[in-house]
């Protein structure tokens, strides 16, 4: 649910961001491109959040499938900043920064399975 959620809020960010170009809406382009960012980064937690997804081992599931599309979503925000061409070094911190991001969120849901079953 999580998942569809944030991939349902990212068409809306994606359209409203090739509107607000078509427009020449300099201020509303630049807004919708920094949280397509923030949630392109964050994918998994994003998924967590927006789905209300309570039950650790659903957040780690959504966490996981939400690397992967994070990582999918950077590489194309990457190319994206890029001006649409290929940076390796743009893509690559780009992804890293989505790994940072996973992992983080991650091991605070792991630390907290761990504090429930002591």
């Amino acid at each position: 649910m999580g998942i569809c959620v944030s991939a349902t809020l990212y068409a809306v960010l994606f359209i409203s961001h090739i509107i607000a170009a078509a427009l020449n809406f300099d201020w509303a382009f630049n807004a919708v491109a920094v949280m397509l960012s923030i949630l392109t980064f964050s994918v998994g937690p994003s998924s967590v959040l927006l789905g209300n997804i309570s039950v650790p081992k659903e957040q780690l599931q959504a966490n996981t499938i939400g690397f992967g599309i994070g990582c999918l979503l950077a590489c194309g925000l990457a190319w994206a900043y890029a001006e649409r061409s290929f940076d390796f070094g743009l893509t690559l911190s780009f992804v890293l920064f989505t790994a940072v991001i996973h992992l983080a969120h991650r091991s605070r849901v792991k630390r907290i399975m761990d504090k429930k079953m002591d």
